[in-house]
């Protein structure tokens, strides 16, 4: 109200007094906000200070919109947040008696789920073979458990942070993935993955035994797999001189070489494959050096009783020898017919020597190829031969036919040619080891027939002496072979022995003769 007045002066009285009134009202008010919004507010993450002011230069208050009370939380101007969402802050100020409520501002922004991070606490190998297993184990920092799972040459997997993995290939990469999928309050974590290279331990494909002909350059290869394919391949045990192995550093190797004489025989070897994955492949492996094929057996038809003709040993002539065999250590060359120079039946390459003194001057099939038996030898033909190698797999037996049967007292020699001819049936250019050692020699075989004495004497029945092998040397002086019982025929009463005078006994073999 306004009152208007005019006090008068020497001329004018005092004017009475006027009013003027009317309405004031509060003045408005507006809030803003100073603060920015976050922009990359997270759940449980750094606070934020909101601020505002208002025209009136009241103080403004807080408050979370009902929208938003599972989201943010405020204390004073601190604001905190609970959960992902919008957070919506209400800025107020009430006004006071002069200034009129002001208009409610609001400040709304996005909270963000928490991120998490995957640890990964047991790792995975850099290298697994084919069938091994290995663990492994992973948190995140949320708290929440890690999904494993894997892809690639390998299984397995679980969802609670650790796991078991297979090996399920010695090739390619097994791929083990780490994951945390997140819930309302943490985001899902960033993938982890690790990779595990398959390996295989090594194991040998080749085969475990190999032959190298003596004198003769072989070579057999050697292979086996694993990943890595580099690996070292070495041998344990004594190689035959001549003989190598080359290891190329890439699961192959190799025997080579030329087994030098008198290295024949069988070499019990072990193989080792390594190539840095246990276990290393081990083979046990068997090296023959094959000499040339030899004669293990020589017999004859008759038999001498126990299968065999013995060196040295001592026939009787009745047994009349048709025949002899060869049973040779393996099988030999035997092409069709029997004409070919290296043919097991070629009756060329058999010689029969005859000596009344037992001193032979033919030293070999090779001088009698070139120059004949040298005298005073004296050659028995050997008519034909049959050969059997029992279809492969023996015996082999070559069977050897007289022209006339052995009746002929005195020492014989048996020749199985070697220096000229019977060979290997696999390898041709390996010639029959006739003295057990070396190729391209002959095999003897030394006997002596001689007659079979039947004395005389009283009493006794009949009785068949065997025309066989006699352990004699020598007639004795009585008659009678020595540490032998000689059965006599039953003498007839009517007749009686008489001296003649100039009766005698002679064995022009054994250089004996007597009266």
């Amino acid at each position: 109200m306004i009152n208007a007045n005019q006090a008068g002066d020497a001329n004018y009285n005092a004017a009475p007094q006027v009013q003027q009134s009317f309405a004031v009202g509060k003045g408005n008010q507006t809030v803003s906000f100073t603060s920015a919004a976050p922009g990359a507010a997270t759940v449980g993450g750094a606070t934020y200070n909101v601020t505002a002011t208002a025209t009136s230069g009241l103080t403004v208050s807080f408050t979370i919109d009902a929208s938003a009370t599972s989201v943010c939380s405020i204390a004073g101007s601190t604001v905190s947040f609970i959960g992902a969402g919008t957070c919506v802050i209400n800025a107020n100020q009430a006004g006071d008696t002069n200034y009129n409520a002001a208009s409610q501002v609001q400040q709304s922004f996005a909270v963000g789920k928490t991120p998490q991070t995957i640890n990964v606490t047991t790792n995975a190998p850099t290298n697994a073979s084919n069938g091994s297993s290995f663990d492994v184990a992973a948190t995140a920092t949320s708290g929440l458990p890690v999904t494993i799972t894997t892809s690639g040459s390998c299984s397995g997997g679980d969802t609670d942070g650790d796991a078991t993995i297979a090996m399920t290939s010695g090739s390619g990469t097994c791929s083990v993935y780490y994951d945390q999928a997140g819930d309302a309050t943490y985001a899902a974590a960033t993938q982890v993955q690790e990779d595990v290279t398959a390996t295989n331990a090594p194991a040998f494909t080749s085969a475990n035994s190999a032959s190298f002909d003596l004198g003769f350059a072989g070579t057999f290869n050697i292979t086996a797999t694993g990943n890595p394919s580099t690996m070292v391949i070495s041998v344990t045990g004594s190689l035959p001189t001549g003989v190598t192995l080359t290891d190329n550093g890439n699961g192959t190797a190799s025997f080579d070489g030329t087994p030098a004489a008198g290295t024949a025989g069988v070499y019990n070897l072990v193989l080792t494959a390594n190539n840095g994955v246990n276990p290393n492949a081990t083979q046990n492996f068997t090296l023959t050096v094959r000499n040339g094929p030899g004669a293990s057996n020589i017999n004859s038809s008759p038999d001498t009783g126990d299968g065999s003709v013995a060196e040295n040993e001592i026939i009787a002539t009745t047994l009349n020898i048709t025949q002899f065999t060869v049973e040779f250590s393996r099988d030999v060359y035997d092409p069709a017919g029997d004409s070919d120079q290296e043919d097991v039946t070629n009756p060329a390459n058999y010689l029969l020597l005859y000596s009344a003194t037992g001193t032979f001057n033919t030293p070999s099939c090779a001088v009698v190829a070139t120059g004949g038996v040298v005298a005073p030898d004296i050659p028995y033909p050997v008519s034909s031969v049959t050969y059997s190698n029992g279809g492969g797999s023996g015996p082999f037996v070559a069977t050897l036919n007289l022209t006339t049967p052995l009746t002929v007292a005195g020492y014989y020699r048996l020749f199985v040619c070697g220096t000229t001819s019977i060979v290997d049936a696999v390898n041709t250019n390996l010639h029959l080891a006739g003295d057990g050692t070396t190729p391209g020699t002959d095999f003897t075989r030394n006997f002596q027939m001689t007659v079979q004495t039947t004395t005389g004497g009283g009493g006794g029945g009949n009785a068949n002496n065997k025309a066989s092998s006699l352990a004699v040397t020598a007639l004795p002086a009585t008659g009678f072979a020595p540490n032998r019982v000689t059965a006599l025929p039953e003498q007839p009463e009517d007749l009686a022995y008489s001296s003649l005078g100039d009766l005698w006994i002679e064995v022009p073999a054994l250089g004996i003769k007597t009266s």
